[in-house]
């Protein structure tokens, strides 16, 4: 049981000390998508204000 258990503990360091760093020189994008408005449940704010179409793109 511990010969198992020692054994299988020096194949995964070994498994370790192998390996690398591949470099990625390419990448595939699959885009764009289209960014859907959420549902509103209520046309003003907190404070009382319209939302606009453009403020929901903004981060703040």
């Amino acid at each position: 049981m511990k010969t198992t258990i020692l054994s299988m503990a020096m194949l995964v360091a070994s498994a370790n000390l192998q390996a690398e760093e591949i470099p990625v020189k390419e990448c595939l994008y699959a885009g764009p998508y289209r960014v859907e408005r959420p549902v509103m449940m209520d046309s003003v704010d907190l404070q009382g204000k319209n939302f606009q179409d453009d403020e929901w793109l903004k981060a703040h």
